[in-house]
């Protein structure tokens, strides 16, 4: 199949033809500064998820996270170099298009990773499921449970394929440059689906961070080790990014492209102030099982022990004892039989 795409520029770039010169500008600050903040989030990203705690072995916390912010550097950077009157190539525009494809599912696969493996240090219903560290209740479950989540990451990552090369007929070049704004104030037609698929991701990602989210507070204000006097603390962090992830999606052509990245941003930005208190809350549960540990080791030194003699000396008082029982026992058996 050719590349529609072959004909036409990038999807997320040319949204501001027409703009004045100091519009303009602006937009090349907003892009250049979300590209040099997301280049920050990356080693942020890279520093909350290099704790040796074993929340932390998963991929998708180690690799896939910062990924996604790294992906954002990299097209906040090329929009920026567009907008600025630079020459984008279609070899590259490919690289972009391929590479934004992946930010939805690794923001819903860590999200996922980081709320179910929090639930699963206190063994807290997530899901319907209570997951133990050592022993599973639902191994069954909790196994099907992962697979959905990876099949639906997948199943994100395909439409975004899909979308970013214009692999469904008949396309619609607003793919992936709008929002929601398209959908509401455009009569509904065939080319809008391309429009409705390439913002579904996000929107599928946002539904699933809204419960994961809830759920996170839910176990920050109860079960953390670290109590908060107030309700609101920074576990419900991921609800306001989860917000600003999801509004970002509804604008029109001319801030969509600027205001669905700045959303992203803040999204893992509230991600990262979780990884700040997830590390907090396994710290102090690390804290307390070694205090019970060495708590334990301190009662056992400080048993009362015994010398030599004096177990000797208490075996020979335990058979003189035993020797006097058996006397007592011979005499009362002769009175009886007599």
């Amino acid at each position: 199949m050719v590349l529609n795409r072959m004909e036409r520029d990038l999807t997320f770039l040319d949204s501001n033809d027409g703009a004045a010169p100091n519009e303009t500008l602006g937009f090349v600050l907003a892009f250049s500064i979300l590209s040099l903040a997301s280049f920050v989030s990356v080693f942020q990203g890279l520093w909350e998820t290099s704790r040796k705690h074993y929340l932390y072995d998963r991929y998708s916390l180690k690799i896939l996270f910062p990924w996604a912010s790294f992906v954002q550097v990299l097209e906040n950077a090329t929009l920026a170099f567009d907008v600025s009157g630079g020459y984008v190539s279609k070899e590259w525009s490919y690289i972009v298009y391929a590479l934004q494809a992946t930010v939805p599912p690794s923001l819903m696969l860590s999200t996922f990773d980081v709320t179910y493996s929090i639930h699963k240090t206190r063994s807290v219903l997530f899901c319907g499921i209570v997951d133990g560290h050592t022993r599973s209740r639902n191994p069954k479950i909790v196994l099907l449970l992962k697979i959905f989540t990876r099949l639906l990451a997948l199943l994100l990552l395909a439409i975004g394929i899909i979308v970013n090369f214009d692999l469904i007929e008949p396309s619609n070049p607003l793919a992936g440059r709008i929002g929601w704004y398209y959908l509401i104030t455009t009569p509904w037609t065939a080319e809008s689906l391309q429009v409705l698929l390439g913002i579904l991701p996000i929107g599928i990602a946002s539904l699933a961070s809204f419960y994961f989210s809830i759920a996170l507070w839910r176990y920050g204000t109860t079960y953390s080790m670290v109590v908060h006097a107030s309700p609101c603390n920074p576990w419900f962090s991921p609800f306001f990014g989860t917000i600003a992830l999801f509004g970002g999606q509804f604008f029109n052509a001319r801030w969509f492209p600027l205001l669905s990245n700045l959303g992203i941003f803040v999204f893992v930005e509230s991600i990262l102030l979780l990884f700040m208190e997830v590390n907090k809350d396994m710290e102090a549960n690390t804290d307390l099982i070694d205090f019970l540990g060495n708590f334990q080791v301190a009662g056992k030194k400080n048993e009362p022990t015994m010398s030599e003699e004096e177990i000797i000396e208490s075996e020979k008082s335990s058979g003189q004892d035993n020797e006097e029982c058996l006397s007592d026992e011979e005499s009362s058996t002769g009175g009886r039989m007599s």
